[in-house]
């Protein structure tokens, strides 16, 4: 068992890490989103529930169907006409409706009933399925994967139910390591004796519980590699955390677990990514919310979220950092001129001015370009930027 009272570890090269202090200055805020009223409300339902709304959903439409020649029905706008926000900045979903047609271009009406069927399926014989698997079984109603799930995060829409409650999983995407102690079904799992790779972030949220854990902070990088070479070197050893990586996109799994790992332990979240305009909006995500999930962010957003690094002054000051920049490309920098005009960004002056510094700079860096040999100053350019406090809060 960790001893989560614990104010200073060693560090090589340095004294200590002043915990306490830390603690002080990153104190944990509330969890507690606010919701517009304005906004479409979600509920987290039972399968029953769910499978009720769904019959209820089925006769509207064959009402629909014999009453009309061309069969329509109202769902919700999932897209940027329909969000709003509250005075933190966080995406929520507004209650326009827009009409999809039997028959239409994108053979939406279709696609709907074909998840109904499938859902209701799932859902009558309790059992999940993977997104590839639905895919792959329907190939020749879907483009692509992405498709099916847009499809399913609709349906969720018409049925104010969370996207987990419909039974239909990602993959693995996300993994965890470091100081922290689950329960995943019947087993115990402490992550800090799971070497670098870590524990495959499970999309049963109701068989994972949350133990204890000796962290007093959340590390999220944007690759699983960056996590292993962090890992390799057992950084929570040296500083108190746990380290979760994610895709570039942020998962639904990933997203929720940290949020509830954010609730539970109750400990701020420090972002470390690539000096981008792209992996920033990762982190963008995490903090406020975006407009796919905007019904589901008051789930899986986070109050205690900053933005420890890589930041443009950061090419300044350290050295190993600067002998990895690139040169930006067109696309970066017209994406750095679309964040800016995000309302969560507008109403962060020091986030709005760091976009600023990347468009006059006009340079990258990833953090896979730092060698292997420079990777122990990034783990103390790591301690530096927390102990510093000057990181960018979301």
């Amino acid at each position: 068992m960790w001893n989560s009272c614990i104010l200073c570890y060693e560090i090589k090269n340095r004294n200590e890490i002043n915990i306490k202090m830390i603690k002080h200055n990153y104190s944990f805020k509330s969890e507690d989103i606010i919701i517009p009223k304005e906004s479409l409300v979600i509920y987290d339902l039972d399968r029953f529930t769910l499978l009720e709304k769904l019959k209820s959903l089925i006769n509207k439409i064959n009402i629909n169907i014999e009453t009309k020649s061309i069969p329509i029905l109202e769902v919700p706008r999932i897209d940027r006409e329909n969000i709003i926000y509250n005075e933190h900045g966080n995406y929520f979903l507004g209650k326009k409706a827009r009409i999809i047609k039997y028959n239409d271009k994108d053979n939406e009406f279709l696609k709907l009933l074909r998840i109904i069927e499938l859902i209701k399926e799932l859902l009558t014989k309790n059992l999940h399925s993977l997104y590839s698997e639905i895919y792959w079984d329907n190939s020749e109603i879907f483009k692509d994967q992405k498709d099916c799930e847009k499809i399913v995060n609709l349906l969720a829409t018409i049925l104010q139910a969370h996207y987990a409650n419909l039974n239909i999983l990602h993959k693995i995407q996300g993994y965890c390591v470091g100081k922290l102690m689950i329960k995943d079904r019947n087993d115990i799992i402490e992550c800090e004796a799971l070497g670098s790779g870590g524990w495959g972030i499970s999309p049963f949220r109701e068989h994972v519980e949350i133990i204890e854990s000796g962290a007093e902070f959340i590390i999220v990088v944007n690759n699983r590699s960056i996590m292993e070479s962090l890992g390799d070197l057992r950084i929570w050893k040296k500083i108190p955390c746990i380290l979760i990586s994610t895709q570039s996109i942020p998962d639904y799994t990933t997203r929720e677990f940290l949020k509830r790992l954010v609730m539970t332990l109750k400990i701020p979240v420090f972002g470390l990514v690539d000096l981008n305009p792209f992996d920033l909006n990762s982190l963008l995500t995490y903090g406020y919310g975006d407009v796919q999930t905007a019904h589901e962010t008051s789930k899986l957003a986070i109050n205690n979220f900053y933005w420890l690094g890589i930041l443009c002054n950061d090419l300044k000051e350290y050295d190993f950092i600067r002998e990895c920049q690139i040169p930006m490309n067109e696309s970066e920098t017209n994406y750095i001129k679309l964040l800016l005009n995000e309302v969560p960004v507008k109403s962060n002056e020091l986030l709005r001015e760091e976009l600023k510094l990347m468009l006059k700079f006009q340079v990258k860096t990833r953090i896979e370009l730092i060698s292997s040999a420079r990777f122990k100053d990034f783990v103390k350019y790591i301690i530096e930027k927390i102990e510093k406090i000057n990181l960018i809060e979301f």
